[in-house]
């Protein structure tokens, strides 16, 4: 009776352990999806903001109308060839990347 005891204890921490550990992955996979989400909101708001500033100085130095200049601008931001997409070195951004690794490491 003894020895089923201890065993039936054993399966229960293991499970509580394997419980645990799912929790905390999900808690951790909601973590980076809420970092993720904050980056590109960041990143949207940048490159808005950055190709506004594109648009108007097209428009200033003559080099096309306001619907040429927004054509000419409007993929800035964007992955391009072997260019990377911009602003990924946004703070938040650093902090959703880091993260990531973190949990990587801890796999």
């Amino acid at each position: 009776m003894l020895h089923h005891s201890r065993r039936l204890l054993a399966l229960c921490i293991a499970l509580l352990a394997v419980s645990a550990a799912v929790a905390d992955d999900k808690a951790r996979k909601a973590q980076q999806r809420n970092l993720d989400n904050l980056c590109e909101a960041a990143r949207v708001a940048k490159i808005d903001e950055v190709r506004d500033e594109l648009v108007a100085q097209c428009v200033a130095d003559e080099e096309g109308t306001q619907p040429d200049c927004v054509r000419m601008h409007r993929n800035h931001g964007a992955r391009s060839g072997n260019r990377a997409a911009l602003y990924y070195d946004l703070p938040v951004c650093e902090e959703a990347t880091e993260f990531r690794r973190s949990t990587r490491a801890a796999k």
